[in-house]
């Protein structure tokens, strides 16, 4: 019971610090990788994932899609050009540093 508490609190403090200190389109990049070359998902579900709004996260696929780094599809997004994906999501990791110096500044 502990140890599912933990995990859930964990993905709830990411998703939390992502939503802060990362783009939706780095955040979009890094969960297409993690999900495969062929994600079969809705934009509503992705949306979801990444704590934003369903037209955001289709803005930004097509956005993608015009690039040349998905193919969308009705219900699966096929990725391209994931070396494209990763560079931007690699772009948006926040380090320790930037994250504590931005919490400074706000302060």
């Amino acid at each position: 019971m502990f140890n599912l508490f933990g995990e859930r609190l964990v993905r709830l403090v990411e998703l939390a610090e992502a939503v802060g200190f990362q783009r939706v389109e780095q955040r979009l990049a890094a969960a297409l990788l993690g999900l495969g070359a062929e994600v079969r998902m809705s934009h509503e579900r992705l949306a979801q994932r990444l704590g934003a709004s369903r037209e955001t996260v289709s803005r930004a696929l097509k956005a993608f899609e015009g690039q040349g780094w998905v193919r969308l599809g009705r219900g699966v997004i096929e990725l391209v050009e994931p070396q494209a994906l990763r560079s931007l999501a690699d772009a948006g990791a926040p380090s320790v540093t930037s994250v504590t110096e931005a919490t400074r500044a706000r302060t």
